[in-house]
């Protein structure tokens, strides 16, 4: 543990020795360091991992609000660090004997660029101080979470496209990306890399497109929208965290990168329409009344079937995905202050 860099660690974990022992799809106990593992994506990732009798280490930032991860804290290690300025110390006790991490921690706002060095540090800096640390670690696998918005404006996107990012977030991205890639070059380091394009279900951030919808339409309440034109590829959570888990166990995929996507464009409008429709809502959507974000991309959906075949890997339909999104939301989003 590097003190003199006040990384704080937490190390409330009810791990039982024979944890070590006990069988994981196939194979033995991996101990799992978990970046971002607070988020949306992540706090699911860490949910199935526990299920599966893994060891967590569970990377949040010092800030970070744990309402996902509450029912999971005496089940896992947290280790709470700013990855862009902390030094992460491969001679901590809590990283002895890491067999796979997944990277999934990231900056998402997309200020200016005068206001962009935050972003840049954590997405960029702090993916170049987890890879130096996984190079001191006998790593099976390293999982770096990419993001959809490294590519250009398209629809059927493929992984030989090269990234024409738009934004700094979209730039920050890419550049973590050939980080990762550099370093298994260089060092053989065993990454894989998942472009996530538009990940949806429970737990996910209120402000977000279909929680926003469900929220409002299940409490008959007029639902701002942009003019809904644009597109995207929206995969359930569901199917994420069996892609991700993928990643990290089949073998023979070191320096790969695979879309997680269905291929199938759909309308924000679309999208909403569906939800009001499948809740029996009387809701008024107000395309429109809400402008599209500054260098908003307008077709953006990918081509899933590099996935399909290599990871042995199947998305659900938007419709099944919508269904157990908005059940969730009926039976526990009054659980949650950030539903409110």
């Amino acid at each position: 543990m590097v003190k003199s860099r006040k990384m704080l660690i937490s190390l409330a974990c009810n791990c039982p020795p024979f944890w070590r022992f006990r069988p994981l799809l196939g194979g033995f106990l991996r101990k799992v360091l978990v970046t971002g593992a607070a988020g949306f994506v992540g706090s699911h990732l860490v949910r199935q991992l526990v299920r599966q009798g893994c060891e967590v280490v569970a990377c949040v930032r010092p800030t970070s609000d744990l309402w996902r991860l509450e029912d999971l804290k005496n089940q896992i290690r947290l280790v709470q660090a700013e990855l862009g300025t902390f030094t992460l110390d491969s001679r901590s006790e809590i990283f002895k004997n890491i067999d796979i991490v997944y990277h999934l921690a990231a900056a998402s706002l997309n200020p200016p660029g005068e206001k962009s060095l935050p972003l840049v540090q954590t997405n960029v800096v702090g993916t170049l101080s987890l890879l130096n640390l996984a190079t001191e670690l006998s790593l099976k696998r390293f999982v770096y979470c990419g993001s959809c918005f490294e590519y250009p404006s398209g629809n059927n996107l493929s992984e030989d496209i090269l990234p024409k990012p738009v934004s700094e977030y979209a730039a920050s991205k890419t550049s973590a990306w050939l980080l990762v890639n550099a370093f298994h070059a260089r060092y053989a380091l065993p990454v894989v890399t998942l472009r996530a394009f538009t990940v949806y279900g429970p737990f996910e951030a209120a402000y977000r497109l279909i929680p926003h919808v469900i929220n409002n339409a299940l409490d008959e309440k007029e639902i701002s929208l942009t003019a809904g034109m644009q597109t995207r590829d929206f995969v359930y959570i569901d199917d994420m965290i069996s892609a991700l888990l993928k990643a990290g166990e089949l073998p023979q995929l070191e320096g790969e990168t695979f879309n997680i996507c269905t291929g199938t464009p759909t309308s924000v409008e679309s999208v909403a329409k569906k939800i009001v429709a499948q809740i029996g809502s009387g809701s008024r959507l107000r395309l429109g009344s809400i402008p599209y974000r500054d260098a908003e991309i307008m077709q953006l959906s990918g081509n899933p079937s590099k996935a399909m075949k290599t990871l042995d890997w199947k998305p659900g339909t938007l419709e099944e995905g919508l269904a157990q999104s908005i059940g969730w939301f009926r039976e526990n989003r009054g659980r949650y202050k950030i539903y409110a």
